[in-house]
């Protein structure tokens, strides 16, 4: 009887073990996140839902959320991002990439890459952001180059997204915003769609990932006033989570040495 205890309490220990270091490897980045299955009111992702029907993409933004707040570039040479805008508000809002490991409430040039503001772009623009092989992040808007180049050891091993909207900034690391709210959810594509922006169409695949960002600053939020379809680009966990990922597998390891021993 003692004996088939103690097997279930290893087994316990064992499942606890696993689950945590498995909550923290696929959950990258999720520090207070927005999770629309269960906190989305009804129809609130209606209108990104239209836009991702409008270029071809089957994801679902109620059901395919991935909850990424940071990422990686994942290879040299060029990269093409696109860009859906439909913002209507009446503030100026800039949107970019930013450096995780920066002071955000002392923000410099060289801690931010601005991909897109308001007064240079309407509907439908399509943007292209560069990592040429060398270290640097250029931004293209219609192919002429508008921004400088940024040494991209600022962003590496990681960086995030951000919205200036009005002066104020949001992040896509949901806890370093002033309300603790998710202004971005991500999505990856879904191999077999053929999504077409501006002129040209692609071919998405789970290497794809879409930036659904919220600049009107009202709740419920819709998500859909810049949606940004990447590539060559992955999210990785927060430190915290690879945090937690070692804790689990300091307890499997502890475990094994206590059955051995045994």
């Amino acid at each position: 009887m003692q004996k088939q205890m103690e097997k279930r309490k290893l087994i316990v220990v064992i499942v606890a073990n696993l689950l945590l270091a498995l909550f923290a490897w696929y959950s990258p980045g999720n520090a207070t996140p927005f999770n629309p299955v269960t906190d989305a009111a009804p129809g609130q992702l209606d209108s990104l839902a239209t836009v991702f029907s409008s270029i071809g993409s089957s994801i679902n933004p109620y059901t395919d959320e991935r909850g990424a707040e940071i990422f990686q570039v994942t290879g040299p040479g060029s990269s093409a991002w696109l860009m859906h805008y439909d913002y209507s508000g009446t503030s100026a809002v800039e949107f970019g990439l930013y450096n995780i490991n920066a002071d955000l409430n002392s923000l410099g040039d060289n801690d931010l890459l601005t991909l897109f503001n308001s007064a240079y772009s309407v509907t439908g623009d399509l943007k292209f952001v560069y990592d040429d092989g060398n270290g640097t992040f250029i931004s293209f808007k219609l192919g002429i180059p508008y921004n400088t180049e940024i040494d991209t050891a600022d962003y590496m091993p990681a960086f995030g997204f951000y919205l200036n909207v009005g002066g104020t900034y949001y992040f896509s690391q949901s806890d370093k915003n002033p309300n603790g709210l998710d202004y971005f959810l991500t999505y990856q594509g879904i191999l077999g769609d053929t999504v077409s922006l501006g002129t040209s169409s692609y071919q998405d695949t789970p290497q794809h990932w879409y930036i659904a960002a919220e600049a009107n600053d009202t709740t419920p939020f819709d998500f859909d006033e810049i949606v940004v379809r990447t590539e060559s680009m992955q999210p990785v966990p927060e430190p915290a989570s690879i945090m937690l990922m070692g804790v689990g597998l300091v307890g499997l390891a502890g475990w094994g040495k206590r059955r051995r021993q045994s």
